[in-house]
């Protein structure tokens, strides 16, 4: 993406950037915030920024990748933050393989809730 021809450069490009990816930078935030255990939050990340280059290809991912990190830290999630930020390759197969590991575990918990106990909430 261009930088803007503002005073700005790159901080121009970085604002324009984030008004763009604006619904992708939300969701994926909110996705990886919501994970409970650093399995499930790898997970997230993987769908999340493979899903962004699927979308839009290679060339804004290192941005997006910086961006999604400063919204995860402004939420105080600072692990979460610094795995987005060193993470390397979302490629088509660790997507397919973090989203099916996230199906199972969908399928796992509505399993457990299915044999509770009938008298215990």
């Amino acid at each position: 993406m261009p930088k803007g021809k503002s005073r700005g450069g790159a901080m121009t490009s970085a604002i324009a950037v984030r008004a763009i990816y604006f619904l992708e930078l939300a969701r994926g935030c909110s996705h990886v915030s919501s994970m409970l255990t650093p399995d499930t939050r790898t997970r997230a990340i993987t769908e999340v920024i493979g899903e962004f280059r699927n979308l839009y290809g290679d060339e804004e991912v290192a941005l997006f990748k910086e961006l999604l990190a400063e919204d995860l830290e402004r939420r105080g999630k600072g692990d979460a933050a610094l795995e987005v930020r060193d993470f390397v390759n979302a490629t088509p197969a660790k997507v397919a393989l973090a989203a099916h590991k996230a199906d199972k575990t969908a399928v796992g918990m509505v399993e457990m809730k299915k044999y509770r106990h009938p008298h215990k909430p």
